[in-house]
C-alpha cells in the first residue's frame, strides 16, 4: 500500500521553507542595519534587490509570486497613489517635521551631491537620475 502523497495547501510552507524565509528576513535586516547604522555595508538597495531576485528564482516563482501583477483598475491605482502621496506630504508637514524640530533643533543638512548650480543641466540630470534610481 502506497503512503498518501504529500500535498501542501496553497499558501502553506514547509518547515524548511520557513527557515529559509527567516534567514532571508535576518539577512535583509543585517544589510539595512549594516548600511544605515553600522556603516559596514555599501548602499543596501542594489544588494537587497539582487537578493530579492535570487529568492524569487530559487522558489520557482516570478513577479506574480511577489504579488506584482497587472492591476485590475489603473484608475484605482493612480487614485491610491495620489491619496498616498497627499497623506505622506501632509503627515510630514504637520506631524513629522514639528515633532522632529521639537527634539532636534538643527536645520536639515542637504547632501553635497545636490548642492550644485541649477544652471548646469547636465549635473541636474545626473542628480535626478541618481535620486530616481535609489528612490
Amino acid at each position: 500500500m502506497d503512503p498518501a502523497p504529500l500535498t501542501l495547501e496553497v499558501g502553506s510552507l514547509t518547515s524548511r521553507q520557513r527557515m529559509i524565509s527567516l534567514f532571508e528576513v535576518f539577512l535583509g535586516a543585517f544589510i539595512v542595519i549594516g548600511h544605515n547604522v553600522l556603516r559596514i555595508v555599501p548602499n543596501e538597495v542594489p544588494i537587497l534587490f539582487t537578493l530579492f531576485w535570487i529568492s524569487l528564482r530559487l522558489r520557482d516563482g516570478g513577479w506574480t509570486v511577489a504579488g506584482l501583477t497587472r492591476p485590475g483598475s489603473w484608475t484605482r491605482v493612480v487614485m491610491l497613489a495620489f491619496i498616498g502621496a497627499f497623506v505622506l506630504q501632509v503627515g510630514s508637514e504637520f506631524a513629522i517635521q514639528p515633532l522632529a524640530s521639537h527634539f532636534w533643533h538643527q536645520p536639515e543638512q542637504v547632501s553635497s551631491l545636490l548642492q550644485t548650480p541649477s544652471h548646469d543641466w547636465k549635473v541636474v540630470l545626473r542628480d535626478l537620475l541618481i535620486v530616481w534610481t535609489f528612490a
